[in-house]
């Protein structure tokens, strides 16, 4: 949000100094770009007066209503159970975001859990296949800690790895 904020508050000070060339038309696609997310439109409202470049105004708001509504239900909440009493909050958060960055670093990993290159083109097959390369990345603490406890470890190998 600092960041539309910031846009929209640097474009209304060049045109509060009238000495833009910009027609209306301009300035109201560049509004419309900095407001593009559906998310940002709810929350900000905005007007353009004057119908020559150097008479154009922009005032703009943030609707503190729209935003309290649109972080209760978009931005939510997480609660975090852990069995580590002794964690300070940030410690606990940062193993939580290290954990969900580790599965997104695994799902773009070829040879863990291959994501990608996907050669499907129809909506129904890309989701099988998010869902099937999800569920594999999900299982892997199970498949190594099942490992683990029997003779074989599964390791994690590559193409270009030998065999010995």
């Amino acid at each position: 949000m600092r960041s539309r904020s910031r846009k929209l508050d640097e474009l209304a000070a060049t045109l509060a100094r009238g000495k833009t060339r910009r027609a209306r038309e301009k300035a109201e696609a560049e509004i419309e770009a900095i407001t593009a997310k559906p998310w940002v439109r709810r929350v900000i409202t905005w007007q353009l007066s004057g119908a020559q470049p150097k008479d154009l105004r922009l005032a703009w708001r943030i609707d503190a209503g729209a935003r309290a509504a649109l972080e209760e239900k978009i931005f939510g909440k997480h609660v975090l159970i852990t069995s580590h009493d002794d964690w300070a909050v940030a410690e606990v958060i940062a193993g939580y975001r290290s954990q969900s960055e580790s599965g997104f670093r695994q799902l773009k990993d070829r040879h863990v859990v291959s994501f990608s290159p996907m050669h499907h083109w129809t909506e129904h097959n890309i989701r099988v296949h998010v869902f099937t390369c999800v569920l594999g990345q999900r299982s892997m603490p199970g498949m190594a800690s099942a490992s683990s406890n029997s003779p074989g470890t599964l390791r994690r190998t590559s193409p270009n790895s030998r065999r010995r």
